[in-house]
């Protein structure tokens, strides 16, 4: 297949989410992802795209260049990620192949000291990064297929979460699809009261502390509607939120969080029932919980408890792999270094 393939920095060229919707990618490689990254980190985003010899957009990839600000080190300290693999027509492993070497070599013209491919949303990939010279860990992501039956996504939920979200209605607990900033705001102090239980079990997970975070969330995922925020209340008191990313008929699970009452009520599971029953109705195709190292499938796991909650929703663990690669011997020694500084 003859194809031609175009870098864009910074802005993404006319169509970019359309063609991006049209070979079967997400929100991990849509411009609102982009703009939302580069509000939070500073990220510099570089659009790749593949067409074919009709003009048709074959494979894109959205790569997020960073470097430190620091006026000396910052030419040494360069790195870029990707949320996800590339994305293909078809699924097309050597065209995924062919998109991971073009990243790669637009990491190398930016002085990049390595390249960090992510694996949301990644999992039905049949490109091995061990083979192309990465080093990977293995996660676990937690996928409902929204086309299947209703009542067959019903039945594939454990029992004992079934009770759950019967108990729950007859508890007077309501869910709400919201847009709000006031929804956010609510999200970061149910997350902060998550973060505060996981802490004591030594579960800590990422919080940002900057009150603006949630500003940036609204203006750059939520109003142009690449994201949307699930709450559930008890007697008008937000007790429980998801924030899920949504783009082309799939929603990734971002953020999430419970009260300590919410949690006592597995508010949680109800949540994931509505976002099941809704977003099916309303024709999206997959729905994604999210994801932990695979090795939370063991018991001995700290994160296990997680793992198993998630499965018993009636998701289906998705086995995936991210990978990091050097791309300058040199730059990462100091990167390294840095890093261990620090």
């Amino acid at each position: 297949m003859t194809l031609r393939v175009e870098t864009f920095a910074g802005t993404p060229p006319a169509g970019w989410d359309k063609d991006v919707e049209t070979v079967g990618g997400s929100v991990f490689q849509s411009s609102a992802w982009a703009r939302f990254q580069c509000a939070v980190q500073g990220s510099e985003p570089v659009f790749i795209r593949a067409t074919d010899a009709s003009g048709a957009p074959a494979a894109v990839v959205l790569g997020l260049f960073r470097r430190s600000r620091h006026p000396v080190l910052g030419f040494f300290l360069r790195w870029m990620e990707t949320a996800s693999y590339p994305v293909a027509a078809g699924d097309d492993p050597d065209l995924v192949t062919r998109m991971i070497r073009e990243t790669e070599g637009a990491a190398r013209k930016l002085g990049c000291a390595r390249l960090a491919i992510g694996s949301n949303l990644s999992g039905d990939s049949r490109v091995s990064l061990s083979e192309l010279g990465y080093s990977t860990q293995e996660r676990a992501e937690f996928l409902v297929d929204l086309s299947a039956d209703e009542d067959a996504l019903w039945s594939a939920v454990k029992k004992d979460q079934r009770d759950r979200i019967r108990r729950l209605a007859r508890d007077g607990v309501e869910y709400e699809w919201t847009t709000s900033l006031e929804g956010l705001k609510a999200l970061s102090t149910v997350r902060q009261t998550a973060l505060e239980r996981r802490l004591e079990r030594d579960q800590g997970f990422s919080l940002p502390s900057d009150d603006g975070y949630y500003e940036l969330l609204h203006r750059t995922l939520l109003e142009p509607g690449a994201a949307r925020l699930l709450v559930a209340r008890q007697q008008g008191e937000v007790v429980a939120a998801i924030l899920y990313a949504t783009f082309a008929g799939k929603a990734y699970s971002i953020f999430s969080g419970s009260t300590e009452g919410g949690y006592k009520l597995s508010a949680q599971t109800g949540l994931f029932w509505h976002a099941v029953t809704t977003l099916k109705r309303e024709g999206f195709r997959v729905l994604d919980r999210g994801g932990v190292p695979a090795a939370a499938a063991s018991e001995e796991h700290e994160l296990h408890g997680i793992y198993r909650f998630k499965h018993r929703l009636g998701t289906t663990p998705v086995r995936c792999f991210s990978g990091e690669k050097v791309m300058n011997p040199l730059k990462d020694r100091i990167s390294r270094l840095r890093e261990m500084v620090r």
